[in-house]
């Protein structure tokens, strides 16, 4: 119900009183959706992502998604529903310890093997990744013209080929500046073989001064050239606080047994690893089982989280229970405070005797 008109949050404007909120302002007040007010969706970003063209029938507008949470980025293909978004694919920095990165699982360098990983699972799955293998780390952006509609993959036969897999990037609330990690991961997935529309604005080597793209900067920044530095000038500090800080801010790389000079190779290692065997380890194709398997696979995986809330619940008590448990502490409160009474009535009592005492003797 609204408030009464008399009722609102008044301003005071010269020598008269102003209602701001009155009872038509509450009447008409709209709440917005519940993840606009949380701050986790931009509608207006995902409108213009998610509408369908009205003479396509079912024709779905995937989105790569790039979303980073305090120590990983994961990656997604999503198209939307009238129920709900569903993901088609998806690929988590996590995974990366599979190909020999065990550090660093947030940063520029994973973003972009993340995207890598995420295209080469998917074109994987549709049985086109033979049809586009992508490109090598070289950080430039290749376009070819196909009808009206510009194309970002490399040339190939149109006639006998299918069509690339395009996705528009959904960055969220992710904030676009120029050279971002969520860009990195976008070029991951185009590298890949997917085809997602970006310019070299948004890349990092881009001057927007100058107007010119220095494509070797990107390559540098994907392989960790930037980390690798960093790393040398702490490790060789004459500096005792320096070479502190470098065991404490690249501990992980240090327990892995990780050189400032080992992360270039590691890292093109792991794009190669990444491009021979995209797939998750123990991955099974749910469309290949029947009904009984999957429920099977289900309860399985299931299974240990189950017996684990088993462990971890306590029993319920009872209310008769509940209320002797909060008598006894009133008891034992009640006593505690009898005897610190009777302690301090000693403690006065010999005081005035050691004063009658001392009264005595003078």
């Amino acid at each position: 119900m609204g408030k009464k008109a008399g009722g609102g949050r008044k301003k005071q404007v010269g020598g008269f009183v102003k209602i701001l909120k009155n009872k038509a302002y509450f009447k008409r007040f709209q709440t917005k959706f519940r993840r606009r007010r949380e701050g986790k969706t931009d509608y207006r970003a995902r409108k213009r992502l998610c509408a369908q063209s009205k003479d396509k029938y079912n024709s779905p507008r995937y989105r790569l998604v790039v979303r980073y949470s305090n120590k990983y980025v994961q990656c997604q293909i999503v198209y939307a529903e009238m129920n709900g978004d569903k993901v088609v694919c998806s690929a988590h920095s996590s995974e990366l310890r599979n190909y020999g990165i065990n550090f660093g699982l947030k940063n520029f360098s994973a973003s972009y093997a993340t995207g890598l990983l995420l295209a080469r699972r998917a074109l994987a799955r549709y049985g086109m990744d033979e049809m586009y293998e992508g490109n090598e780390v070289d950080g430039k952006v290749r376009t070819v013209r196909y009808g009206n509609r510009t194309l970002y993959v490399e040339d190939l036969d149109w006639e006998s080929e299918r069509r690339p897999l395009r996705c528009n990037l959904d960055v969220g609330i992710t904030s676009t500046t120029l050279g971002a990690r969520v860009f990195a991961a976008m070029k991951g997935a185009s590298d890949g073989g997917i085809d997602v529309p970006h310019s070299i604005k948004c890349l990092i080597g881009y001057d927007r001064e100058s107007k010119k793209y220095n494509a070797s900067e990107f390559t540098h920044r994907v392989l960790g050239e930037h980390v690798m530095e960093y790393m040398t000038e702490l490790r060789d500090h004459e500096d005792a606080e320096m070479k502190e800080k470098y065991t404490k801010l690249f501990s992980k790389y240090i327990a892995a047994g990780v050189q400032p000079e080992d992360l270039e190779d590691i890292y093109k290692k792991a794009h190669a690893l990444i491009r021979e065997s995209p797939e998750r380890k123990d991955y099974v194709d749910l469309s290949t089982l029947s009904k009984e398997q999957k429920a099977e696979r289900r309860a399985a995986i299931r299974e240990p989280f189950r017996l684990q809330s088993k462990r971890v619940k306590r029993k319920r008590k009872s209310l008769a229970e509940r209320k002797g448990r909060v008598a006894a502490k009133k008891a034992w409160w009640a006593w505690k405070n009898e005897s610190d009474d009777e302690d301090e009535s000693e403690d006065e009592d010999e005081s005035d005797d050691k004063d009658d005492d001392e009264d005595d003797e003078e």
